[in-house]
C-alpha cells in the first residue's frame, strides 16, 4: 500500500513538471485532453489512485510524447 502511494506521488509530480514545462494551467490542460478538472488535480496531487484509468494515462503519454516509464521515473 506504500508503495502504491509513493508510484501515484511520483505520477503526479512528474504530470505537475510536465505541465509546467508547457506553461500550461491545470484547466487549459485538461481542457484540450478533455479531462475532468477536479480529477487532474487529485491526480497531481498524487490522491487519485484508483480513478487513475488507462485511457486518461494514454491521453497523458501522448500529449507529452513520453513513455509510461518517463511518468513514473
Amino acid at each position: 500500500m506504500q508503495e502504491e502511494r509513493q508510484l501515484f506521488k511520483k505520477i503526479g509530480q512528474n504530470l505537475k513538471k510536465l505541465r509546467k514545462g508547457r506553461g500550461l494551467s491545470q484547466v487549459k490542460l485538461c481542457s484540450a485532453l478533455d479531462i475532468d478538472t477536479r480529477s487532474y488535480i487529485r491526480y497531481e496531487q498524487g490522491t487519485s489512485r484508483c480513478n487513475l484509468r488507462l485511457t486518461t494515462m494514454m491521453k497523458f503519454l501522448r500529449f507529452y510524447r513520453i513513455t509510461f516509464e518517463d511518468l513514473i521515473g
